[in-house]
């Protein structure tokens, strides 16, 4: 049972609460004697009991982040410490947590802004609005009276930021063999999550047993931290039928990485699996040199999409991209048949089938005779 302790210098009863070494409140009584005691100890329990109208918003949230370090991998509890540190508790931390009421919680979103003062993206205004509705939920379970943060949402006039997408006559070079950068260690990796849309990690996750007959089965992912995962949502895991195109790179990348003797396809110089940030360094280098230095490892995925988008119906791309599906709680891809996928595979045969330096030779034959 904790006890109240006599302060001498300051004649105060205190209990004080520790997260580790750092303490997160401190209960404090002036008057004398057993009563003191009493009082201190009706604070300290009346805080524990989520009772007391006094807590703030910064001393629950530390409550809050303590319980979520047991369940949360390490990347998205560094995003949410980040989200409290940056946009939540300078605004309100010193705030009675009854006092806040939905409005107030509404005008922390607005109000969050990037440290050089400019507009966040919806997406991040979204996350931020999600934070903030687990973090009421947590209060309602720690026996707090807060508001519902249901109704709390993003601004509507925040900016919508997507990633840049690859030039198609920077795809057609990217497919040249002819092309300086082609002898790079990871050109059948950036080749193959231009024409599968796959996510970075996911193509870096892939090893030998997820391939077979022109098929992959993506069950996993390796994220920044060289973490495996079991991928971003409930449509991450998908068994795809491999365009032609790709089975030709990921056939290069296997023949040539076949004495590294690596579990993965896409690996590292050594076998070991691959660093996303050393896969990026490459990219940056070839990106420079077609042209589209703005474009990021994503920037694969988006380009795919945005060339399979004309031609594939929305149901078989998301399936095949591995996207969530807003509005239907089974998920489109547990309705997709493998023959559905084929066709799926089909068609983007006939989108990608001519290869780069063939597009180039048909460009050239269609210019102007002024530049022959």
């Amino acid at each position: 049972m904790i006890e109240p302790r006599w302060t001498p210098h300051n004649q105060k009863w205190s209990i004080s609460i520790y997260s580790g070494s750092k303490r997160v409140k401190t209960f404090w009584s002036s008057k004398p004697g057993a009563a003191g005691k009493r009082e201190v100890l009706r604070k300290y329990n009346d805080y524990m009991n989520g009772t007391d109208t006094s807590i703030t918003v910064a001393a629950e949230w530390s409550r809050y982040l303590d319980s979520l370090h047991a369940r949360m991998c390490p990347e998205a509890m560094r995003n949410v410490v980040s989200i409290s540190n940056h946009h939540i508790l300078p605004k309100c931390g010193k705030r009675k947590l009854t006092s806040m009421r939905l409005t107030d919680w509404q005008q922390v979103i607005n109000g969050c802004k990037k440290l050089d003062g400019g507009q966040l993206s919806k997406k991040t205004l979204r996350t931020i609005r999600a934070t903030i509705v687990q973090f009421l939920k947590y209060c309602e379970m720690d026996g707090i009276d807060v508001p519902s943060g249901s109704a709390l949402s993003a601004p509507k006039n925040a900016p919508t930021v997507g990633k840049e997408i690859i030039p198609l006559d920077a795809v057609a070079r990217l497919f040249d063999d002819s092309e300086p950068f082609s002898d790079d260690f990871f050109i059948h990796l950036f080749r193959f999550m231009c024409v599968t849309g796959l996510r970075p990690g996911e193509a870096i996750g892939l090893q030998y047993g997820d391939y077979s007959n022109g098929w992959i089965s993506v069950v996993r992912s390796v994220n920044r931290l060289c973490r495996i995962t079991p991928g971003k949502n409930d449509n991450a895991h998908r068994h795809i039928k491999l365009a032609d195109v790709a089975v030709k790179e990921i056939e290069k990348q296997i023949e040539m990485t076949a004495d590294l003797n690596s579990p993965w396809i896409f690996p590292n110089f050594n076998g070991s699996v691959a660093i996303q940030g050393t896969v990026y360094e490459h990219w940056k280098r070839i990106a420079a040199q077609l042209g589209c230095p703005n474009t990021c490892l994503y920037s694969f995925r988006h380009t795919f999409i945005s060339m399979a988008a004309v031609d594939l119906p929305q149901p078989m791309l998301k399936a095949i991209v591995g996207h969530s599906v807003d509005f239907d709680t089974y998920g489109v891809y547990a309705h997709m048949s493998d023959y559905q996928i084929e066709q799926a595979a089909n068609i983007l045969n006939e989108k990608l089938a001519v290869s780069a330096p063939d597009a180039r030779k048909q460009q050239t034959a269609n210019a102007p005779n002024a530049r022959k």
